[in-house]
């Protein structure tokens, strides 16, 4: 696998009950689409307080690091 590494996001962040908690956002390369299905999309950011317009799905805290880029992922 050529990937750095792979994480899960939930794309229904907002049919979530307890939407108030604290969360970890996401903003990717592209939003959850039929385009985006068969594509790959990369990650831009992670951030607890991301603007709703800015947020494509929220981080599940699951994560395979696939080499020694945990340096780069800490940056985004």
């Amino acid at each position: 696998m050529s990937d750095d590494y792979v994480i899960a996001v939930d794309i229904n962040w907002k049919e979530i009950v307890n939407r108030d908690r604290q969360a970890d956002s996401v903003n990717c390369t592209m939003s959850s689409s039929r385009r985006s299905f068969a594509s790959k999309v990369f990650l831009n950011h992670i951030e607890e307080n991301l603007p709703n317009a800015e947020t494509h799905g929220e981080w599940m805290s699951f994560m395979e690091n696939f080499c020694e880029r945990m340096p780069v992922f800490k940056e985004i």
